[in-house]
């Protein structure tokens, strides 16, 4: 008898140990899955965090002849303010000519620009 209880003991020990090991299989099986998902998951969005770089690195090259030609245009605009200054001074010596010999008009009186 005692065997026999011994026995049963034995089976349903390794039973129980069965049942340990078999849930702890299946949990690692099932964390392995969640891995790869995850794994695919990241490389997804480094796939895209990859393309987004490649993208930034064209708008950044775009900005960068963007802000060159946008000094060329300020070094334009200062030198027509330099020319307009200088056909202003121009407008008033014809004047000054003008008011200075009568009956001879070279110029018309100036008007003054719009804004």
């Amino acid at each position: 008898m005692r065997r026999l209880t011994l026995g049963l003991l034995s089976l349903l020990c390794a039973a129980q140990s069965g049942c340990v090991v078999g849930r702890i299989a299946d949990d690692l099986h099932s964390i392995d899955a969640k891995l790869t998902t995850s794994s695919e998951r990241i490389a997804e969005v480094e796939a895209t965090l990859s393309r987004t770089n490649e993208l930034l690195a064209e708008a950044n090259q775009r900005l960068g002849r963007i802000e060159a030609q946008l000094a060329t245009v300020g070094a334009m605009e200062h030198s027509l303010e330099q020319l307009e200054e200088h056909l202003a001074g121009i407008r008033q010596t014809v004047e000054n000519i003008d008011r200075l010999i009568p009956g001879v008009e070279f110029a018309e009186p100036a008007v003054a620009p719009e804004e």
